[in-house]
């Protein structure tokens, strides 16, 4: 939804559905080897706000904000084991 109040400003409010994907990845401090990789899909909702102004036909400049609702997420992270030397 927005409103123009002349022909070259615009303020709008959005909202919607969102989706991330979520990916982490663990690696040996030594040797920089990746040892472990796991990834998961969040969903949830998005609003934003945001203000343009058109300059030139065709051509406009915009500055917006979104947040992002995902909810929480705790990851029990721990270390690869580690052989011995």
């Amino acid at each position: 939804m927005g409103y123009s109040w002349s022909p070259s400003f615009l303020a709008y409010l959005k909202g919607g559905a969102a989706v991330v994907g979520d990916r982490y990845d663990t690696f040996t401090t030594a040797t920089g080897v990746m040892v472990d990789r796991a990834s998961t899909t969040r969903w949830g909702g998005t609003v934003g706000a945001g203000l343009e102004y058109a300059f030139a036909p065709n051509w406009s400049v915009g500055v917006e904000y979104d947040h992002l609702f995902m909810g929480n997420k705790n990851l029990n992270l721990s270390p690869p084991p580690v052989s011995p030397p």
